[in-house]
């Protein structure tokens, strides 16, 4: 009788063990086909925001006035817009820039960050304009609708033109939206930090949404509200990030932008591509002034050889 029971005992436990191993077989089979559910849902939920990504951008228009210059591209709360402002290569120095939105951080979706990597708009400037006229460009969408104009608020060589200062304008009024002006003295210290501001309007309405302040080196900025943000190091509201190695070898410019949730993504664009147009004018300025100064020397040089040869 205690045989049978032992028996019966030993029976009971391996089936048992049976059991419970079959149990955590299913449990597993059953996690991976979640885990393999929700990878799936999420790559198709990433696939689906990257085709709506796509969609919105080819349709951007310019806002209404006292809004936003493009509302679409506006970050929504929790995101943060990584987008790339690239010049175009071409012979003669045009201003032509291609702005391309590279990505979407979310920070409301467990982190998530959707690749859009689509280009939205293009900015053609003219060879004669700028460089007889005033800096003019134009800004379209991919459907080459005019979205609005960036110019020069004087004339190159306007003797009453002080220090640099543009406006954007609206494509169907006229009327203008922002004024961009560059500060006549620096920042920081030795005031070796260019510093510009950013107006709704006209600077006299005194409505300033931005300012920005470059790095020591010139190829970073950081854009604040005001100034006192920037002194009390408060968290920028976009940072431009230029490719240095690209200005060394003679690339065409190419700048990262990252743009905080609620700022106006494509008037910060606009001023990173003011900031290019008047770097590569001043760069230029420069050198033309370099030139002349050796020609002047080179002059001054063959007279006096000329007097030594022929003192009479």
């Amino acid at each position: 009788m205690a045989g049978r029971l032992a028996v019966i005992v030993v029976f009971a436990c391996l089936a048992c063990t049976v059991v419970s191993r079959r149990v955590e077989r299913v449990k597993s089979q059953q996690l991976k086909q979640a885990d393999v559910s929700e990878s799936s849902a999420t790559q198709v939920q990433e696939e689906v925001d990257k085709q709506q990504a796509g969609d919105w951008l080819d349709d951007v228009r310019v806002g209404d006035e006292g809004g936003p210059l493009v509302p679409a591209l506006v970050p929504r709360a929790g995101e943060t817009f990584e987008l790339v402002n690239r010049e175009a290569f071409d012979f003669f120095e045009s201003n032509a820039y291609h702005w391309n939105l590279v990505n979407i951080e979310s920070n409301t979706s467990k982190g998530r960050t959707t690749d859009t990597d689509k280009w939205f708009a293009k900015i053609d400037g003219n060879f004669f304009s700028n460089k007889m006229w005033k800096k003019t460009t134009h800004v379209h969408n991919n459907h080459d609708e005019k979205l609005f104009t960036i110019e020069m608020t004087k004339h190159m060589w306007n003797p009453l033109r002080w220090t640099w200062s543009f406006r954007i304008k609206h494509p169907e009024t006229g009327n203008i939206l922002f004024t961009i002006n560059k500060d006549w003295f620096g920042g920081g210290f030795f005031m070796l930090r260019d510093e510009w501001r950013v107006y709704r309007g006209r600077q006299r309405d005194d409505d300033q949404i931005y300012y920005c302040v470059s790095s020591l080196t010139g190829y970073d900025y950081k854009c604040f509200h005001d100034k006192d943000e920037w002194k009390n190091s408060a968290k920028p509201a976009a940072h431009f990030s230029q490719s240095m190695l690209r200005d060394f070898v003679g690339l065409p410019d190419s700048s990262t932008l990252k743009v905080e949730a609620g700022e106006d993504t494509a008037l910060l664009l606009a001023t990173s591509v003011i900031m290019d147009m008047v770097y590569e004018q001043e760069e230029a300025n420069d050198k033309a002034k370099e030139q002349k100064e050796h020609h002047q020397q080179q002059q001054q040089k063959c007279q006096q050889q000329c007097q030594h040869e022929c003192p009479c």
